[in-house]
């Protein structure tokens, strides 16, 4: 049996109270339902701050923490904490498309003589016994094989030719410091087909 019926027209809730005939007794229906909805507004939901964030698709903690303040929103929070979130931290990330043609910065270092660095160190005084003034230094990076050699001048080209013969090997780049040292080696390493790299 129904006592009251509920509806809305034109955007207005109208009550109608069904065999009530005074006016007391429809203000009692009226009252009783607008109680029962006030308790359905006084529901609300207690969460962290970092739940909702998860909850509503990692939203910003400042747009959660506003929602959750504003009158009605049914929502308290318990914590205020705000941890860093590894999947937020994920969907920022970005891939930066790598190049397939050899630009010279990434060069073959998992061969032997792919890459060599190379350092000038002089002129030394005294000068040994041969009339060395020089210490030229070869690293290679796939090896970490090292040599110095001693010699009276900057002219190495014959010391590359030496690391090429003694290991077999074909030298790709040579790593150098700025050095003016090393600017009789370009024609040489042009007309070897030796990539420089400055460091």
């Amino acid at each position: 049996m129904r006592v009251f019926e509920v509806y809305r027209r034109n955007s207005v809730l109208k009550i109608d109270v069904m065999g009530a005939k005074s006016k007391q007794a429809r203000v009692h229906v009226v009252n009783a339902a607008v109680r029962e909805a006030n308790a359905v507004d006084e529901t609300t939901t207690e969460s962290t701050l970092l739940e909702l964030h998860r909850r509503l698709g990692h939203l910003v903690y400042d747009t959660v923490e506003i929602m959750a303040d504003a009158a009605g929103s049914g929502i308290r929070l318990t914590d205020r904490m705000r941890p860093n979130c590894l999947t937020c931290a994920q969907g920022k990330q970005s891939k930066n498309n790598q190049t397939k043609k050899d630009t010279g910065t990434h060069a073959p270092i998992d061969k032997i003589g792919g890459v060599i660095g190379s350092d000038i160190n002089g002129p030394m005084t005294p000068l040994n016994r041969r009339g060395n003034r020089y210490l030229i230094n070869f690293a290679d990076y796939s090896t970490n094989y090292v040599r110095v050699f001693v010699a009276k001048d900057k002219m190495f080209q014959h010391l590359l030719a030496y690391f090429e013969k003694r290991f077999n090997c074909i030298i790709h780049v040579l790593r150098t410091d700025g050095g003016k040292e090393y600017v009789n080696v370009d024609p040489f390493c042009k007309a070897t087909g030796v990539r420089r790299q400055i460091s």
